[in-house]
């Protein structure tokens, strides 16, 4: 009788293990084919979401390609198999969580799709743009040559104009724009189809199971 377990721990979700438990004389040989098929599952069910359009319609950031590529099989032994997400940013899509900046003192969130998957240093290098931002708003704007729809709204700029300093009003319609929102933190939910579901997972591999044993039976006979 042979029986596997699939545990997908929260407190260690970049890794899932399976176990198998069995009167099977070569173990390491039978982990070996879960751990592979394992991989092949996974890889399967990050590159699926990976297809799905952009909610905004925006150029994919392929980012569930990425996590696909970082699912490597860890270790096998005869007591189990270990196959890991190694990408960092993997984590908090399954447990959710809040992002705060590290480094600087705010996070910069992409608002026009240009800056999707950029720093606003790697955005302003890339599209030769300066970016500044509007006393009062928490955001990062640039000016544009064509007049644009804002999302500013009606607001104010200080301006020089010779040795005085004035208060301005912005038009809502106008060649300044929004790059990049300004954030203390952002908060992102647990996605509940990170993961495939075990119980897909745990039929997958007693499927694997079966079939190794079918042909090991299959060789000791021939």
């Amino acid at each position: 009788m042979i029986s596997i377990s699939v545990k997908m721990e929260p407190g260690s979700v970049k890794q899932i293990t399976v176990e198998l438990t069995g009167a099977v004389k070569d173990l390491q040989g039978l982990n070996s084919s879960l751990a592979k098929r394992l991989q092949v599952e996974l890889v399967k069910h990050f590159r699926s979401k990976n297809a799905k359009p952009n909610k905004r319609g925006w150029t994919k950031s392929d980012f569930w390609e990425d996590i696909a590529q970082d699912t490597e099989i860890a270790n096998i032994s005869e007591k189990g198999a270990t196959v890991t997400v190694a990408d960092h940013r993997f984590r908090i899509h399954v447990t959710g969580g809040v992002i705060r900046p590290v480094k600087a003192k705010r996070l910069t969130i992409p608002l026009i799709p240009e800056a999707r998957g950029l720093m606003a240093s790697s955005y302003a290098r890339k599209f030769n743009r300066t970016l500044f931002t509007i006393p009062g708003r928490n955001a990062l704007f640039e000016t544009v040559k064509n007049g644009t729809e804002s999302v500013i709204g009606k607001t104010n700029v200080r301006a020089r104009r010779g040795k005085r300093t004035l208060t301005l009003p912005l038009s809502a319609r106008s060649t300044i724009r929004p790059v990049y929102a300004l954030a203390a933190q952002a908060k992102i939910p647990a996605d509940p189809t990170a993961l495939p579901t075990a119980e897909k997972l745990q039929t997958a591999l007693l499927e694997e199971a079966a079939d190794w044993l079918d042909a090991t039976l299959s060789d000791s006979h021939a």
